[in-house]
């Protein structure tokens, strides 16, 4: 297995991105258009990763580097109130704004969605009482989980922008955590029932529901299409879903290994898989500190064939054309991760807040450019010598 090593990236790339969130900029840095979109200009447009200082070029808490990303420069940066998740589809991006993720005196859930142009990087749009975590689109809707507040999955029309919200099991305390569209269905996985349910979206109504541990089903969800990937905290494993006879047909067990980031807490707690996707054919699993990209050709026999060093939790992976992005939390960055040789290729630092797993940072790729979720925020990264 190829390992990459952990985080250095220069006190100037702190500035960028804290600046650039940052709702006063300095006059004459940044030109800002009445949609809340600014155009970064002057020291804020130079390259990310040139000319690092010598001071912020030091070992990370486990003792090793990564080199600071290269090749990309900030180039604009869009109001978009509140922190919370960001999803692109359908030619949009969409950021969720959790406020304080209650209720009004309507008992409407307090949060909204935010629409982008990622083409004009101009608000389009304006969902209110909308909000949840993992959001992820299919069948003409955008589905998020509200575990917390509601214990529902929200669903959001595309094109109407309607917003539906409905409960996934009778017991009092499911606590929605996991939504994945696959094979005209919604899978959501429910933490404290320890289970899987499938929902048909024309009634939202639950039609199958299969048990994956006593509880712990919790996190990113991915599909390849005919199998459902779920993570599960309890025993720290991935459950394997088949859609078409809808019963798990195989686990595989994330390794228990020591986290340099955070040497004194239990290392079973930080071995738990928080984020999955698939690129290219494989499962890629983010724990604490480590991504894992898994070989699963063969139903039962999954294997990991790549450990990906990124220090912190990976509270998302974005795939882009020929990178996959992870925005990590406590340290909060963003890494660039070489989709074909598993290799860091790069890291730059982010100012995103208060870290919360599916709310914190988020890097979706869009084109060649990532758009990168900070709070009150969207921050455009293109390469280089392209236009914004």
């Amino acid at each position: 297995m190829r390992t990459a090593h952990s985080l250095v990236a220069s006190a100037a790339l702190v500035c960028l991105v804290a600046c650039s969130a940052a709702e006063g900029a300095s006059e004459g840095h940044s030109s800002a258009s009445a949609s809340g979109a600014t155009t970064m200009s002057g020291p804020t447009a130079s390259p990310v990763g040139t000319s690092p200082s010598a001071a912020a070029t030091g070992a990370t808490p486990s003792g090793a580097q990564l080199p600071v990303l290269q090749g990309y420069r900030l180039a604009r940066s869009v109001r978009a109130p509140g922190d919370g998740p960001l999803v692109y589809t359908d030619g949009t991006l969409w950021a969720v704004d959790r406020k304080d993720a209650g209720f009004d005196a309507q008992g409407r859930m307090n949060g909204d969605l935010w629409l982008v142009d990622p083409a004009t990087a101009r608000i389009s749009g304006h969902v209110p009482h909308a909000r949840g975590g993992f959001p992820t689109a299919g069948l003409g809707a955008l589905w998020l989980v509200n575990a917390e507040y509601g214990e529902t999955v929200t669903r959001v029309g595309l094109r109407n922008h309607r917003v539906v919200s409905f409960r996934t099991s009778r017991t009092q305390d499911p606590v929605p955590e996991a939504v994945v569209v696959a094979a005209g269905s919604v899978w959501v996985g429910n933490n404290h029932d320890g289970d899987a349910v499938k929902v048909d979206p024309r009634n939202l109504d639950v039609v199958t529901r299969v048990h994956i541990s006593s509880g712990g089903v919790r996190g990113h969800a991915t599909t390849d299409g005919r199998y459902v990937w779920m993570p599960s905290g309890d025993g720290h494993f991935v459950a394997r879903i088949d859609t078409r006879s809808d019963r798990v047909v195989s686990t595989f067990v994330v390794p228990v290994v020591d986290h340099p980031t955070r040497p004194a807490t239990n290392p079973d707690e930080l071995s738990q898989p928080e984020w999955l996707e698939i690129v290219d054919g494989r499962l890629w699993v983010a724990t604490w500190d480590h991504v894992y990209v898994v070989d699963i050709s063969r139903v039962g026999a999954e294997r990991i064939v790549a450990d990906v060093r990124a220090d912190g939790v990976a509270t998302s992976l974005g795939v882009g054309r020929d990178a996959v992005w992870a925005a990590t939390g406590e340290p909060s960055a963003l890494i660039r991760i070489d989709r074909a040789r598993f290799e860091v290729t790069g890291a730059m630092p982010l100012d995103s807040g208060p870290m919360m797993f599916g709310s914190a940072s988020t890097a979706v790729p869009v084109g060649r450019a990532v758009w990168i979720r900070v709070k009150g925020r969207l921050l455009e990264l293109v390469p280089t010598g392209s236009a914004a």
